[in-house]
């Protein structure tokens, strides 16, 4: 039976999803901020700091585009309840910036990746392959948005939105599989105390590919369950600025390491050279330099 919509069941839940993504976005401000006041010299890479900058700004745009919407369903057409299903030009416009965001920071784990394993490095090329269909997925999924005027017009092009939802988690997955498996292997050659931090390392990579998948599948079974109202999309707001604070927090995890009593550590094992410094860097780098930090 199909549930009929409800003041609840689309701007309340709207609204909720609303305070997330601000309060999210609240905690990207705080890391980014952390993570520019940071002078060590892996941060200092313009194709490190570039990225997050951009990311800083589009995520602010973001969730400006998030609270719009709120303002005109709430204040500007209070009362009228036949807006409620319109789909305002903010929410269009959100999907595809939420495309560019989700793209951008996809890339830089599937980076890392790359850099961690220099002896085979091809193994990244599926990676890269997966998150380039994602994008054009999650952008056709936002372009398709602009023929929409109402909810109900979403029918129209659910095949691709089931289709980008499902990647999402198979993407995301996949990365944190990969990841995971490249910090588990270099585990096993260090000393305890750096293995600890490898340990909380790890437990980022997973925590990002399960907590961003069981979003996108609480998205999807929303959409599912309840296609005439906004639960479905009251979920779907949060899941950029996540992934941005899943990236800020695996970049500022170093200072874990100026918190513990551990001494210079370096490990080498022929490809990579790994240093944990108290009060300086944590770096991962090849021997040779040719390639940048990882951290």
């Amino acid at each position: 039976m199909v549930l009929e919509p409800t003041l609840g069941s689309t701007i309340g839940v709207a609204l909720l999803g609303g305070f997330a993504t601000s309060m999210l976005y609240g905690v990207v401000c705080s890391q980014c901020y952390s993570f520019f006041q940071d002078r060590s010299e892996q941060h200092s890479y313009p194709f490190v700091r570039y990225p997050i900058a951009t990311l800083w700004i589009l995520i602010t745009v973001y969730t400006a585009l998030t609270l719009q919407p709120l303002y005109w369903y709430a204040v500007s057409n209070f009362g009228d309840f036949s807006k409620v299903l319109d789909i305002t030009w903010s929410i269009r416009a959100l999907v595809v910036l939420a495309a560019i965001n989700d793209t951008i920071v996809r890339s830089c784990f599937v980076y890392r990746a790359w850099i961690l394993d220099v002896h085979k490095s091809w193994l990244s090329f599926p990676l890269v392959t997966l998150v380039l269909c994602l994008f054009g997925v999650s952008l056709s999924v936002g372009v398709l948005s602009f023929k929409m005027k109402t909810l109900q017009d979403f029918e129209s092009i659910e095949g691709v939105y089931y289709a980008n939802l499902a990647m999402i988690v198979v993407v995301d997955l996949a990365i944190a599989a990969r990841l995971t498996f490249l910090l588990a292997s270099m585990r096993q050659n260090f000393v305890k105390r750096t293995d600890s931090l490898l340990t909380v390392m790890m437990a980022y990579t997973i925590n990002t590919g399960l907590i961003t998948s069981l979003v996108s599948i609480a998205s999807l079974i929303a959409y599912a369950t309840m296609p005439n109202n906004y639960v479905f999309v009251a979920v779907f707001f949060p899941l950029s600025p996540l992934y941005i604070n899943a990236l800020m927090a695996s970049y500022n995890a170093k200072h874990w390491v100026r918190d513990n009593p551990v001494k210079d550590v370096e490990f080498f094992d022929g490809s990579v050279r790994i240093r944990f410094m108290r009060t300086t860097e944590t770096c991962i780098s090849p021997p040779d330099s040719r390639r940048a930090t990882a951290c």
